[in-house]
């Protein structure tokens, strides 16, 4: 339909204007068929086919000509039951416009709705179950207005054509979404974008309430073996058929549901092990709903993965699908070690392999699920026996030259290896420099008494020399824990190009405070950490049965720097008599140590 509108050139001549040519034209789209003439309503029953009468009313009351159209299962096998095969079709005593097709038990939703597309002769069959209603909410005319716009039909014209369930979103959510097949379960997964611009969204699966396209519906593979688990194989199984399915919000029918009756009581209780059968028929391990969008960087729903052994890799986020899979198996903890190249680093990088069991590393990957990795600065030329060392262990990681340090690593270096962690998925990612001496167990209750971890960074929080005390506190790198979700954060694209690493001349603890700084975390503080250590010869700063005196001070968690032989006494010190300093003290204060 178009319309002019603009000035009249007849009238502007009477009273001596010129002629004009403002005029202005605008299309507007109209239906202009009689949906009761394009639209079958069909709907199955088992149990409850009492409820079939009031939705063939609730359409009437609007649509006087309409054809309603229902199947109806017998009650369970016996004389009844058997002559209800093969399926009879009659007219509705009272309700014109309705036909009833008797069914045999359990003849199933896949059977019923084939059936009942079969028999179908209009252009269009709206798809529902037996306790949906129209209201005023319903508007036919708009579900058939988006199947015939060219917005749509001209390119992929929609097969299926669902709605939004308010009821069930209120207390389900909203079950429409994409369909991933993956080794284990068939997942659902919600969509929050690709909307068109009138509303309509693509979708790979909605609620089996919909209207369709008889023709395209009759083409359409249906499991008549499935008397549960149809809906979700209907749509798996037709998208290799061109099946094309949208939501539009424009429209919706109210799911009306009542109180169960017995008999309807009792086929609902043979749902789970019926659905489970027929999971197991089309290939899946079972069907996974997610109900709301996951936040690959939400330690909540990472955590609830968790705890349903579901891998958090395998749901995707709402930007390219799911993430690869991490290069190595899910772990409790995740070791990264600053190293150097030298022979001292060699000498470290062997201790905590192993070569000291009772060293921190060892310990630690004997109480719980670990993996590390040493970062070790690549040099021009790298030498053979470091080449032979990650063939033998796997377990180096060369990362850039950046400039000259000031002990330990950059602020580059530090970039470079969270990133690195990006694919990797673990509950705490703890750093450290390969001269630290960690006692294990003060550690360790720190962070199993953070459950689930969540936004948590884990170290030795401090006022800076020379900040003031209302600042934020600040956290030395030489060692330190953040959970699985702050260092995804960190490490995820959007975030680690803006990380900054020319702060104070590439400082690592400039940049690992500032990028903490804006992130809402929980410093958790360690007590009894202990950095700028002179060595043997100035005493242990921490507890030591040798020494009386010390036993007021606080365990010792963390001490930087160790020489060699230095962690390997404390480390059997700490692990046989449960302080690092013990036998540490004045008395070898002349013994000469790594």
């Amino acid at each position: 339909l178009e319309l002019t509108t603009g000035a009249c050139p007849d009238a502007g001549e009477a009273i001596g204007v010129p002629k004009t040519s403002n005029i202005v034209r605008s299309t507007l789209h109209a239906l202009v068929d009689d949906v009761q003439d394009q639209v079958t309503v069909v709907a199955h029953s088992a149990s409850r086919c009492e409820l079939l009468e009031r939705l063939a009313l609730s359409f009437h009351s609007m649509y006087d000509r309409m054809l309603v159209m229902v199947t109806c299962e017998c009650p369970e096998p016996g004389p009844e039951g058997e002559r209800c095969s093969p399926p009879e079709a009659r007219d509705h005593p009272t309700i014109a416009f309705m036909k009833i097709v008797d069914v045999p038990y359990d003849f199933g939703l896949s059977r019923g709705k084939r059936l009942l597309a079969q028999w179908a002769q209009t252009e269009f069959v709206l798809v529902l179950d037996d306790d949906f209603v129209r209201s005023p909410l319903s508007c036919m005319e708009c579900m058939l207005l988006h199947m015939r716009s060219r917005m749509h039909s001209l390119t992929l014209p929609f097969d299926l054509l669902g709605f939004p369930i308010l009821e069930d979103e209120r207390n389900f959510g909203a079950f429409r979404g994409q369909l991933r097949a993956t080794n284990g379960p068939l997942y659902l997964e919600p969509m929050a974008s690709e909307a068109a611009v009138d509303g309509c969204m693509r979708v790979g699966i909605h609620p089996m309430a919909f209207l369709a396209r008889t023709a395209r519906l009759r083409q359409f593979k249906f499991q008549d073996q499935l008397p549960v688990g149809e809906h979700e194989q209907f749509f798996y199984a037709n998208r290799y058929l061109g099946l094309h399915a949208a939501v539009c919000f424009d429209s919706t029918f109210p799911h009306f549901r009542v109180q169960m009756s017995a008999g309807y009581k009792q086929r609902r209780e043979r749902m789970q092990e019926l659905a489970t059968d027929a999971f197991k028929k089309i290939g899946f391990q079972g069907m996974m709903y997610l109900l709301h969008k996951c936040d690959a960087y939400s330690g909540i729903d990472h955590n609830e993965f968790i705890q349903q052994n579901i891998p958090p890799w395998s749901i995707s986020d709402d930007t390219c699908g799911p993430q690869p899979e991490p290069p190595t198996d899910f772990v409790m903890f995740f070791v990264a070690i600053f190293s150097t190249m030298d022979d001292r680093g060699a000498l470290f990088r062997r201790m905590l392999r192993g070569e000291a069991p009772l060293a921190w590393l060892p310990r630690l990957a004997a109480a719980a699920p670990t993996r590390w990795a040493f970062f070790v600065e690549e040099q021009s030329i790298t030498p053979p026996a470091l080449v032979e060392e990650e063939a033998q262990h796997g377990d180096v990681v060369l990362m850039p030259q950046q400039g000259e340090t000031k002990g330990g690593f950059t602020a580059f270096q530090l970039k470079f290896a969270v990133t690195f962690l990006r694919d990797f998925h673990f509950r705490w990612l703890l750093v450290a420099e390969q001269d630290v001496f960690v006692h294990l167990e003060p550690v360790l209750s720190v962070l199993v008494a953070q459950e689930p971890p969540m936004r948590s960074a884990v170290g030795g929080w401090r006022a800076k020399a020379g900040m003031a005390s209302l600042q934020s506190p600040w956290l030395p790198p030489q060692f330190f824990a953040l959970s699985h979700d702050t260092k995804h954060l960190l490490a995820s694209p959007r975030v680690a190009r803006w990380l900054r690493t020319d702060l104070e001349n590439g400082d690592a603890a400039a940049a690992l405070n500032a990028w903490l700084a804006l992130l809402d975390v929980q410093r958790l503080e360690l007590q009894g950490v202990h950095l700028g250590w002179g060595g043997a010869a100035v005493g242990c700063p921490g507890k030591s049965s040798s020494v009386p005196q010390s036993m007021a001070l606080p365990p010792l968690a963390v001490l930087h720097p160790v020489a060699p032989g230095e962690l390997l006494l404390m480390s059997e010190a700490a692990a046989v008599h449960g302080f690092g300093c013990e036998g540490l003290n004045a008395t070898w204060a002349n013994i000469v140590i790594g």
